[in-house]
């Protein structure tokens, strides 16, 4: 063993009034994060000028979404399970949620499909575009009727232009402009 990792080990364990502040720092935050639970999704849209082209991608927390279609329909849904019942359940949630508007014209969204990943759910729409426009409105209600804390992170991409922004329930849209 090095003489540093030694020292590193002996700093770590040496000193038993330092691993019980560690631990209860570390108690202490996910006691606090399991009572006060954060409600985010992350909305990515990527756009190619050049195809015309507009693909979206939402990852939210696949229970929330599992309850609000309960919620909505009655019907229980178990996203793990991919049936074409739970896509038709899915996609008319977000169809219904998700919007995207090239200028003045909203533009009508196909949903590609979904993965599970871990404790989320990203959904996959795209959608094509006519023309040049100044502007790109996103809107995301997901998950608003169920969840008033709902927060989504919005980022877009336009050819080497990067945006972000975030939008917190009733805020449902935000306008991008496009250069």
């Amino acid at each position: 063993m090095s003489t540093s990792n030694a020292r590193g080990n002996r700093w770590l364990l040496g000193n038993p009034t330092r691993v019980l502040l560690h631990s209860l720092l570390a108690l202490f935050f996910v006691l606090i994060t399991a009572m006060h639970p954060y409600y985010v999704g992350v909305t990515e849209v990527n756009i190619d000028p050049k195809a015309k082209h507009i693909g979206v991608s939402c990852k939210l927390f696949v229970d929330d979404v599992q309850d609000v279609i309960f919620h909505q329909t009655g019907q229980k849904i178990n996203l793990t399970v991919k049936s074409p019942q739970n896509l038709a359940l899915l996609k008319n949630y977000l169809m219904s949620h998700v919007k995207v508007k090239w200028g003045n014209t909203y533009l009508p969204l196909l949903m590609l499909g979904y993965d599970i990943e871990e404790e989320g759910v990203w959904c996959y729409l795209e959608t094509t575009f006519k023309g040049r426009s100044q502007s790109l409105t996103i809107c995301n209600r997901a998950l608003y009727e169920t969840v008033e804390t709902q927060t989504h992170f919005l980022h877009v991409n336009y050819g080497t232009v990067k945006q972000h922004w975030k939008i917190t329930n009733p805020e449902a849209c935000r306008t991008f402009k496009l250069r």
